[in-house]
């Protein structure tokens, strides 16, 4: 897991390059697409990918031998057992993230390369970034892309491993607990409180919420019929065709009307804007 949670704390600088190039018109839009790379890139991969890997991984030899009879039985008696996986993944991810989070090293050491090698001559100066290195004093603002997407697959491994493995259940209230008090302090506390992504970031953190639903729903009635529960199959697909209903009434009804401001709200704001409002930057520039 400490690996894995390394790896995944390059992909939003890996994936930040590749949204410079898709020519977002703003920080938030650029914020909101990668925030949707990172999450899918955390669903597929980290635990579709590290779930039926692992279950296929420890049956090669009955796969071998017979692979037809025993496919349905590997992955319906490992699939539950890869949340010991996934439950250490939540304690690395709650304990390794938070401590880094908390005693700020990588911060610390950019503000040591920027205090020996920026200038320093007035108090201004000190406070001022140099060659992206930034002092102690000017922490940004929180990256709420990267914790979305982590909080994303613990969320998602609690709906799946809570019916499979219940001691998940409280491996990741302790994580939430955990994380809900360290960065409320860094949000309090450490970092610039004027963050504003502009209402991008929402529509899609509530979208992928519902489909981790459906994800849940979907493996765990798999689950289920895998493990000769066909009894309990009729009665968990009226919650499935529930959730797709109201992922539909979510997209028609919420999400569309989140992405695009209303047209009577935009007219408020003109009428608002050009009673004090300065447009000297649009004249003559089209």
């Amino acid at each position: 897991p400490v690996a894995l949670i390394t790896l995944n704390g390059w992909l939003p600088t890996i994936l930040g390059w590749f949204c410079l190039l898709e020519g977002h018109i703003g920080d938030e839009t650029r914020q909101a697409s990668i925030f949707s790379k990172l999450t899918l890139f955390q669903l597929v991969q980290t635990f579709f990918v590290s779930a039926v890997a692992g279950s296929i991984m420890d049956q090669v030899n009955c796969l071998i031998s017979d692979p037809a009879g025993q496919t349905m039985k590997i992955l319906a008696k490992s699939l539950p057992a890869q949340a010991v996986t996934f439950m250490g993944l939540t304690i690395v991810q709650t304990t390794f993230g938070m401590s880094m989070e908390l005693l700020r090293p990588f911060p610390a050491f950019y503000a040591f390369i920027r205090r020996h090698l920026g200038p320093n001559l007035t108090e201004e100066e000190r406070k001022r970034d140099f060659l992206s290195f930034s002092p102690l004093t000017n922490p940004g603002n929180l990256d709420f892309t990267s914790l979305t997407s982590d909080l994303i697959l613990m969320f998602i491994t609690l709906l799946v491993y809570a019916i499979l493995s219940p001691v998940a259940s409280y491996i990741s209230l302790i994580g939430f607990v955990c994380l809900n008090v360290g960065y409320r302090n860094q949000v309090i506390h450490i970092y610039d409180p004027s963050n504003d992504t502009g209402g991008a970031l929402f529509p899609k953190v509530a979208n992928y919420l519902v489909v981790c639903m459906l994800i849940a729903q979907v493996t765990v009635l798999g689950v289920v019929s895998l493990n000769e529960g066909s009894r309990m199959v009729p009665i968990m697909i009226p919650l499935l065709i529930i959730t797709i209903l109201f992922h539909r009434y979510l997209q028609q009804q919420h999400l569309r009307v989140a992405s695009t401001l209303p047209v009577m709200e935009c007219h408020e704001i003109d009428e608002t804007s050009k009673k004090g409002g300065d447009f000297s930057f649009v004249v003559n520039a089209y």
